[in-house]
């Protein structure tokens, strides 16, 4: 699979990229015509992610040998988060870079076990990070880039499963998929400060 720009409904695709390997995944970049995009080599799922525009040369974000997941952006664009694991260690990073210039790539947090950047504040103050703890578990973080510190979001609620977590406009609360008190995943709203959720479809029988 490769990406293929399409302008309007009914027109001629335009074909991006032109790699051996094919495209894993593709994302827009925020109030840009441009896009980041990752891809391995030979399978091996060690993700490399690169950023281009419509037309000229992508641009390497990461460094190679290394694997890079879970790409999220801040709302203007500038900046982008990502998971990063490094072989023969159980330890993930999370790197923040502007877009436009790999040189500016570094980790901002660092833990044992798999986590996933999931949103950035529009003040690129913080970033909304999912803890993975298995297929039917994760808890959520709000992570510090000036202090380095994270603290969980609703650290009291017992065994849950996050998906799809976003920040609200104002910085205030959480939007995420939820399996708290359901055997379906329902859209909530989690105030930040008081851990406290509100569930925004109700009564459904089946996954939002």
């Amino acid at each position: 699979a490769q990406v293929h720009n399409v302008t309007a409904p009914g027109s001629d695709r335009v074909q991006l990229t032109f790699h051996d390997e094919p495209v894993a995944r593709a994302q827009t970049i925020p109030g840009q015509h441009a896009f980041i995009y990752s891809r391995d080599t030979g399978g091996d799922e060690w993700f490399q992610i690169y950023a281009t525009g419509l037309t000229g040369d992508a641009v390497q974000l990461t460094e190679p040998g290394t694997r890079n997941l879970a790409g999220a952006f801040s709302p203007d664009g500038k900046m982008l988060a990502w998971s990063r694991a490094t072989k023969g260690s159980a330890e993930y990073s999370i790197y923040v870079a502007d877009p436009s210039d790999a040189r500016s790539a570094k980790s901002v947090y660092r833990e044992a076990g798999s986590i996933a950047p999931n949103d950035i504040s529009a003040d690129h103050t913080k970033v909304l990070f999912t803890r993975g703890i298995s297929n039917r578990e994760s808890k959520l973080f709000l992570l510090d880039l000036a202090s380095g510190k994270a603290t969980q979001i609703a650290p009291k609620v017992s065994k849950v499963l996050y998906q799809n977590a976003r920040l609200s406009r104002d910085g205030r609360s959480v939007y995420a998929i939820s399996t708290k008190d359901s055997d379906f995943g329902r859209l909530v709203q989690i105030d930040i400060a008081s851990g406290k959720d509100t569930v925004l479809a109700t009564d459904l029988k089946w996954d939002v």
